[in-house]
């Protein structure tokens, strides 16, 4: 288990496709299909210090995983995208309640949330 992974105990239940499919999208973007074209995910680009960027995405079965990341460093910084995907799989994987949690590391600058909850965003 990642030593930087905290568990919730309980709560909604992850589906580890659909969490892991909803993460790398806020983390690397993706295609829309309406015509838009490219659309950042909402993890990409800067964030100022202290700085905390959120989602939300409703999920099957009346859940939502709500995510967050938040920038502990005093400077700018730019989350790369495939840490970012990486440090919610963690989450996912080592979170064998399934229920979610928090990644944190303070010497990598990054604190990452997902909760499913019930209800829509």
């Amino acid at each position: 288990m990642d030593p930087y992974v905290e568990c919730f105990p309980s709560g909604e239940t992850l589906t580890d496709w659909k969490a892991n499919y909803h993460t790398y999208r806020a983390c690397h973007g993706y295609d829309d299909n309406d015509g838009r074209g490219r659309v950042a995910g909402a993890f990409q680009g800067t964030f100022q210090p202290s700085e905390t960027k959120k989602a939300c995405i409703d999920t099957t079965g009346n859940v939502r995983y709500e995510m967050s990341v938040t920038m502990l460093n005093n400077r700018p910084m730019d989350l790369d995208d495939n840490l970012c995907s990486d440090r919610f799989q963690r989450i996912v994987k080592d979170c064998w309640t399934h229920h979610g949690g928090i990644w944190e590391n303070v010497d990598e600058g990054w604190s990452l949330y997902l909760d499913p909850n019930s209800g829509t965003c």
